[in-house]
Formats: C-alpha cells, sequence, structure tokens
C-alpha cells in the first residue's frame, strides 16, 4: 500500500525534500531507503508521514537531521530580482515555478545561499524580501 500524504504544508515540503512529485515516489523512496511501511505494534500499513515519524523515528534518524536549506534569488537578464525564496531542493522548487509562475521564462540567472536550517532560511528570506524587493514575492513584503 502507498504512502498517502495527502495536501498541506508537511506533505508539500516532504516531498520537496525527497525531491519526488507523488505518493507513489514517497512510496519507492521509502522502500530504498528500508523504511518499514507498516507499524510494529500492529502490522498495519502506515499512512501518513507523521505516522511514520512516530512509528520509525530511529530508522529515518540516520537518513538526514535537518538537511540544509536554500534561499535563492531569480533575476531576470537585466538583472532585476523577481522571486526569492527558500527550498529544501531548490532543482525541484524551480520545476515548481515552471509549472505555476506567469515569470519563469524572464529567469536569466538564479544565485542559490544555504543555510544550515530552515528557521535562519527563513529569517533571511524575509531580510532579503524587505531589503532588495523582488518583483513577484506576494508575501512578506511590508504593506
Amino acid at each position: 500500500m502507498p504512502v498517502s500524504l495527502g495536501d498541506g504544508a508537511n506533505a508539500d515540503e516532504l516531498r520537496e525534500w525527497l525531491g519526488v512529485d507523488t505518493d507513489a515516489e514517497v512510496s519507492a523512496w521509502l522502500a530504498d531507503h528500508k523504511v518499514p511501511f507498516y507499524t510494529a505494534s500492529e502490522n498495519r500499513p502506515v499512512t501518513t508521514w507523521s505516522a511514520i515519524i512516530d512509528a520509525y523515528p530511529d530508522a529515518l534518524k540516520h537518513i538526514s537531521p535537518e538537511p540544509p536549506c536554500a534561499l535563492y534569488r531569480h533575476y531576470d537578464k537585466e538583472g532585476t530580482l523577481l522571486y526569492v525564496g527558500i527550498s529544501l531542493n531548490p532543482v525541484a522548487r524551480l520545476q515548481q515555478h515552471r509549472r505555476g509562475a506567469h515569470w519563469f521564462y524572464d529567469i536569466a540567472r538564479i544565485d542559490v545561499e544555504y543555510f544550515a536550517t530552515r528557521d535562519d532560511a527563513i529569517q533571511a528570506e524575509a531580510a532579503t524580501i524587505v531589503s532588495e524587493h523582488p518583483l513577484h514575492n506576494l508575501v512578506g513584503i511590508p504593506k
């Protein structure tokens, strides 16, 4: 039975971190990394990411503690800052922008800066939005 992550920020972040798009790909990743799909106590499928974490914290601990988080900046050919964002997987995030951002084809340069934690990247992103005024960021802009 494939893992079913559902919708929401945690599911999206997990898919992004793993570099996959579907629940079936998450299931394959878990199988490749030998993370069990069944709870030891009940011998029934674990169908949510939080249930997997709860059931097998030690199995996931060796995979990665907190992965580094990237702050990325997208610029157009004139050097105008189009967008600032953070991601655990900036390449996968770029593909999401390709599918949903009207300004995607204006990107001529991407700068990526890594931070040790997601919280550090969130703080840097907020400061960057305020100080550098990207054209297409809607969240985090002071009113």
